[in-house]
């Protein structure tokens, strides 16, 4: 029987990008199927968010093509970003104003993303009023809810406590593999890549691009799996050459 035939959401082929004269992307090359959860993990300030943006078409690039093959897409933030003045519920109704006319399906399809993050009974609770934890799970129930191609995340989880983090992140990766959704995740967390990707691309520091790409197992997302210590060993051995690099470089 044959298999089907992943379809690609993005590609970047020889992507480069100057700010100011100090080029920050060199050469910059990845792709990602559909489907897929594809980690960017590299050290601060290395130039992830503004890969994040190229691929959402919000930042043009000087060189190299970017390829799209998606419509729709949805972004998760480092902060939560929601409305204070409205509920949980609200927050994701609002959202979906603009492609579902009726008001009981865009309630019902709102409560379903609630419900999978498990805060469908705080629906009614205003921004203020929740944790931190709760809060940014709203934001990925309203980014889930408006049904993308392909998401991003830029670090959603680093403001949080390591055990919260954990309890998100498979929340997430379970959502994400049961709705089969696309995504690229990044972070400067090896851990968290490691327990949500199909494949992690590390990068370099200045001017950026890939210096390894790395296919992550099911078996290997269990941190009780000694592949998993070997993995997250070898990660930082990659980034510590690139820190101690940056550092004779300035």
């Amino acid at each position: 029987m044959a298999h089907k035939k992943m379809r690609t959401m993005v590609k970047l082929s020889g992507v480069e990008k100057t700010f100011n004269s100090l080029k920050v992307i060199k050469n910059l090359n990845f792709w990602v199927l559909e489907g897929e959860v594809v980690s960017l993990i590299g050290l601060s300030g290395c130039g992830k968010s503004t890969t994040l943006r190229i691929v959402a078409n919000l930042e043009k690039t000087d060189k190299g093509t970017i390829n799209r093959g998606f419509k729709r897409l949805a972004f998760i933030f480092q902060e939560p970003r929601l409305l204070p003045w409205r509920t949980a519920l609200e927050n994701i109704v609002f959202v979906l104003k603009d492609r579902i006319s009726n008001k009981i399906e865009r309630q019902q399809i709102a409560l379903h993303y609630l419900k999978l993050m498990k805060l469908d009974q705080f629906k009614n609770y205003y921004p203020d009023q929740l944790s931190g934890g709760m809060k940014q799970r709203i934001s990925v129930a309203r980014a889930l809810a408006i049904n993308p191609d392909i998401i991003l995340m830029d670090e959603p989880f680093s403001d949080l406590d390591f055990p919260l983090r954990l309890l998100l992140i498979d929340s997430l990766q379970e959502i994400l593999k049961k709705e089969s959704k696309t995504a690229i995740y990044v972070t400067h967390d090896i851990r968290d890549s490691l327990l949500l990707s199909d494949r992690i691309y590390i990068l370099t520091t200045k001017p950026m691009h890939v210096k390894e790409e790395l296919y992550i197992s099911t078996e290997m997302k269990k941190m009780s799996n000694p592949k998993f210590l070997e993995l997250e060993e070898h990660i930082i051995n990659l980034l510590k050459e690139d820190s101690l690099r940056e550092g004779e470089n300035k």
